[in-house]
């Protein structure tokens, strides 16, 4: 949690378990739309999911570069 304070003291808000649905840009930074229908606008956003997820959430908002960067990720599934 230590990343989570020096973040807090710097001005920033941190919202957890927040099931996202969907991630959007826009000139004010980004929107957050939450399963359970809040909407939240920030000024940046720093996504801290795995790159499928992450590239989900994105939708089709999702730029070239991102696209590319985290499609480049390969898992490896043990069952």
């Amino acid at each position: 949690m230590q990343v989570k304070e020096e973040l807090e003291k710097k001005g920033c808000q941190i919202r957890t378990s927040c099931d996202v649905n969907s991630v959007t840009t826009n000139e004010e930074g980004c929107t957050i739309a939450c399963n359970d229908g809040a909407k939240e606008v920030f000024d940046g956003c720093i996504m801290a999911a795995d790159a499928p997820n992450t590239l989900e959430m994105l939708g089709k908002e999702a730029t070239s570069d991102e696209t590319r960067i985290l499609g480049a990720f390969q898992y490896v599934y043990r069952y």
